[in-house]
């Protein structure tokens, strides 16, 4: 049975700022060496039974944003600002013992590329029954029977037989599929999704896509799925936030994104996706220009701005505001 999106945030993320020492600096946040900002004050909300897409082009932050929600920054970068609070708790005050306890247990990670994330030289059984005694204080039998269990909610055929063996055993979709095995066998209520169809062949993403859709339905999670497919979030997000370097600059429900999108960045993505049938023989439009390097990000400015084809001087005079679109979107532009 669906479990129905509920009003009452199940993760929440408020202004977080996450930066690295400028080049040459010893990151000890001085005056003459400070942080250069990568995520600038991001904020959203993750609801029970929700499925967020968080969408932009490679190197807006998108995965350094969710490393940050676990507080697994890495060195030497640093969560300047902001909280993560999981159901009204702060995850970012916690010991890093406590905030163990969290990760894989409550928040669970698929990381972008299942080629490489699971261990060559153990066994799927090894490496699933780890997850499963660490996190829920199961062992023998009991443990064996919740991998069993795992193996088959993600259709691995054949699970008690597949726990012996190693993953150059597994096709890369099956790979992905214990990945996501070992990300809910502790069932969590927040699963982060980190480009989970990357490298995978166009038949298997699909298969893998309605997987998560599945189980996230059936289980009531908060799913955060980040992806640069816009194809991707019309096919399994409730909601999508527009991430551009470093901030996210627009926010709605995906069907009103994507029939009344309001930031002309958003408007570029979506004019780029390919139409079958009215872009035959016409060429593909593109965003020119690229995104602005760690340490050029404008803080007094939009930082689309010298890309967008409808910036005014206003653009580059200072930060745009928020604005409310609707009771459910808003967009960082002053054109809206």
């Amino acid at each position: 049975m669906s479990v129905p999106p509920s009003s009452q945030p199940l993760l929440a993320v408020h202004q977080l700022v996450v930066g690295f020492p400028a080049k040459g600096g010893r990151g000890d946040n001085s005056a003459l060496l400070p942080y250069q900002q990568a995520v600038c004050g991001v904020s959203f909300a993750l609801n029970r039974g929700e499925v967020l897409g968080l969408v932009g082009e490679s190197g807006c932050g998108k995965s350094l944003t969710s490393l940050a929600v676990l507080n697994l920054v890495p060195t030497p970068g640093k969560i300047l600002e902001g909280s993560v609070s999981l159901e009204k708790q702060s995850l970012l005050a916690l010991p890093a013992d406590a905030m163990r306890k969290i990760r894989g247990a409550r928040i669970a990670l698929i990381p972008q590329d299942p080629m490489t994330s699971l261990n060559p030289v153990y066994t799927i059984g090894n490496q699933l029954l780890e997850v499963i005694t660490l996190h829920r204080n199961l062992h023998g039998a009991a443990a064996e029977q919740v991998a069993i269990e795992a193996l088959d909610a993600v259709k691995v055929p054949n699970a008690k037989q597949r726990l012996t063996q190693y993953p150059h055993e597994f096709s890369g979709g099956m790979r992905q599929r214990v990945m996501i095995a070992m990300a809910l066998a502790c069932e969590p209520d927040v699963l982060i999704a980190d480009e989970p169809t990357t490298a995978l062949d166009v038949t298997v993403q699909a298969q893998i896509l309605a997987l998560i859709k599945e189980l996230q339905a059936e289980r009531g999670m908060g799913v955060l799925l980040i992806t640069h497919d816009l194809g991707v979030v019309a096919q399994v997000c409730h909601r999508v936030a527009v991430m551009y370097a470093g901030r996210i600059v627009e926010e709605a429900p995906v069907k009103e994104l994507f029939s009344k999108p309001s930031h002309p960045y958003t408007q570029s993505l979506l004019a780029a996706i390919p139409n079958m049938k009215s872009d035959r023989g016409n060429a593909l439009q593109a965003i020119e220009g690229q995104p602005p390097p760690v340490g050029m990000i404008p803080h007094n400015a939009c930082a689309f701005a010298p890309r967008c084809s409808k910036a005014e001087p206003r653009c580059t005079e200072a930060l745009p505001p928020v604005a409310s679109v609707s009771p459910n979107h808003t967009a960082q532009c002053v054109l809206v």
